[in-house]
């Protein structure tokens, strides 16, 4: 997951797409894992599954420079 999945940024279209995707997978898997049957020894035994996705915002590196840092700052949606 990624914080652009909730605030995308501009010229980000394939990144935060992915994102999206992911949100919408994990929305399926949890409902899909409310109501999990299974079949063990003969016996039928109801499962909860919980699925969950983190949303980690942006994070400041040595590997960005100076000016990818300034360039993101000015570019709305940035936290």
């Amino acid at each position: 997951g990624s914080i652009s999945s909730q605030s995308p940024r501009p010229h980000s279209a394939p990144y935060t797409t992915s994102k999206y995707a992911l949100q919408g997978l994990t929305h399926s898997l949890a409902l899909d894992g409310r109501n999990i049957t299974t079949n063990n020894n003969n016996s039928t035994a109801a499962a909860m599954i919980t699925v969950g996705i983190i949303h980690p915002g942006n994070v400041m590196s040595d590997l960005l420079t100076l000016e990818e840092i300034e360039r993101r700052q000015q570019t709305k949606g940035f936290l």
